[in-house]
């Protein structure tokens, strides 16, 4: 937390995340800046280039993004990559058995820092929908060989750094239930407890379904849970929902952007267009 934190009074743009490492889908470095709101509260966000040099026709169809929703996409997608034993095998299939062994034992509870994370990243390229995020082979390979070690990762200058190493992350900006913005990928978790209402509003909708398919009224209904016919009507529209969705929900496993004021917006009775609209 320590190393993270960061003096809003002094703030260094320099100390960001992707600073020096973040590209549009023009290929056009964006910079770490911030801007100040109407209350004071700081806003910090990377910005193009080609916005900052007014070159208009230079400017991909990503000209700024939320710098705190990126760099915690950016952690998550490390979380993730650590975990992931296809993909560390790649840097460590040379390795003796014993030793490959003990750094994804290792890696289970290992905690990245936003320092490591900097020195391992060579580029990320942003596009409308997804993200690229290109490592340095070689300082990948030395973290693995510090955590086996028990030591501090030494940093390869640039000229030792020859092989990269690139993954596709798909993404989307979505809003959750607060109304707040956040990129959402499929390593991004929805919240416990949004999927615990969810999985009970779900059951009510098929229980009320049930009980007019045997022959009771939605105002019936209605009385009888003392709330408004119009509340029963949008709920039971979710018992249409698609199969993939429910099972979605009820595994945990939805989008973390799939709300319920998300859900009661679908009109369609067809369960892929449902199911795409979920997806944006």
């Amino acid at each position: 937390m320590a190393d993270n934190r960061i003096n809003r009074q002094h703030y260094d743009p320099k100390k960001s995340l992707l600073s020096g490492k973040l590209y549009d889908d023009k290929g056009n470095a964006m910079s770490p800046s911030w801007s100040t709101g109407s209350s004071g509260k700081k806003y910090r966000y990377y910005i193009s280039q080609a916005i900052i040099r007014k070159e208009p026709n230079k400017l991909g169809k990503i000209g700024k993004v939320s710098l705190p929703l990126l760099e915690n996409f950016i952690d998550s997608w490390f979380e993730r990559f650590l975990r992931e034993k296809s993909k560390i095998h790649l840097y460590i299939q040379h390795f003796e058995v014993a030793k490959q062994k003990k750094i994804l034992k290792l890696l289970s509870s290992y905690t990245i820092t936003r320092s490591i994370e900097k020195a391992l990243i060579k580029r990320v390229q942003l596009s409308p929908h997804k993200v690229e995020i290109t490592l340095h082979t070689e300082q990948v390979v030395e973290l693995f060989n510090a955590i086996y070690e028990n030591r501090e990762m030494r940093l390869f200058k640039p000229e030792e750094l020859k092989q990269e190493s690139s993954y596709t992350e798909m993404y989307h900006i979505g809003t959750i239930d607060n109304g707040a913005k956040i990129i959402i990928g499929q390593f991004t978790k929805p919240d416990k407890q949004q999927t615990k209402n969810l999985t009970k509003i779900l059951a009510q909708s098929f229980k009320w379904h049930q009980d007019i398919l045997n022959g009771a009224s939605a105002q019936q209904i209605a009385k009888q849970e003392k709330v408004s016919y119009q509340y029963i009507i949008r709920l039971l529209n979710l018992s249409f929902l698609s199969p993939r969705i429910i099972r979605a929900i009820l595994n945990g496993i939805q989008s973390a952007d799939c709300t319920l004021k998300k859900l009661l917006s679908i009109k369609t009775l067809n369960w892929q267009e449902q199911e795409e609209i979920l997806s944006k």
